[in-house]
């Protein structure tokens, strides 16, 4: 079941949680095992505070008028009409321009760098 440290089939991370909860399963806890479940409480409402309005932009951007959403009323077309309406394709165009100007540029001046530091 465990190979190396890590349950099969789990990531890394998902393999220290669950050690991590089956840890504070036991019946007694000494201080730093509850201030470690603490934090690890603490990380998930802050986590849960965060992403939770975004989720809630999200899900409401999906709404055609914009107010009350049921699952069943939800559309992309507010993208549709913000990507033809913001003229987007011309802006993502020119990011892409520059994005690829300045990593040729970052890579020609890191090569010749590398050359003289190396000798």
């Amino acid at each position: 079941m465990w190979e190396s440290g890590r349950r099969s089939g789990l990531r890394a991370s998902q393999a220290y949680y669950f050690r991590l909860i089956h840890k504070f399963m036991g019946k007694s806890f000494d201080r730093s095992q509850a201030l470690e479940l603490l934090s690890f409480i603490l990380l998930l409402a802050g986590a849960a505070l965060v992403l939770l309005p975004l989720a809630a932009v999200f899900w409401v951007s999906l709404s055609p008028s914009g107010v009350g959403v049921k699952a069943t009323d939800l559309t992309f077309a507010n993208y549709q009409e913000a990507w033809r309406r913001g003229n987007f394709l011309l802006a993502f165009l020119n990011s892409t321009l520059v994005a690829i100007a300045v990593t040729a540029f970052q890579v020609v001046t890191s090569a010749l760098a590398g050359y003289a530091l190396a000798r």
